[in-house]
């Protein structure tokens, strides 16, 4: 996990707000986000790396796409640690 995934983690849990990490939203392309809170909201922590490439922002927008589709809310996070 990223050093922003971590910290989001430690301030939901001082918050005292259940999450899931990792949470699988579609099986079919083993698509996950980073948390899940009450099953009904996704949160994604936008890190660097692939994110950055024409192919990994499309691919992202793809995958955020079907995760609108799929549940409530959708929350992307771009945490300075």
């Amino acid at each position: 996990m990223s050093d922003a995934e971590e910290a989001l983690a430690s301030a939901l849990d001082k918050a005292g707000l259940g999450y899931l990490r990792e949470y699988r939203f579609q099986p079919k392309r083993k698509w996950r986000a980073d948390f899940c809170l009450r099953e009904s909201v996704l949160v994604e922590v936008e890190g660097q790396g692939r994110h950055q490439t024409f192919v990994g922002f499309r691919n992202d927008a793809e995958k955020y796409n079907e995760a609108a589709r799929l549940i409530d809310l959708m929350v992307y996070a771009g945490l300075v640690t």
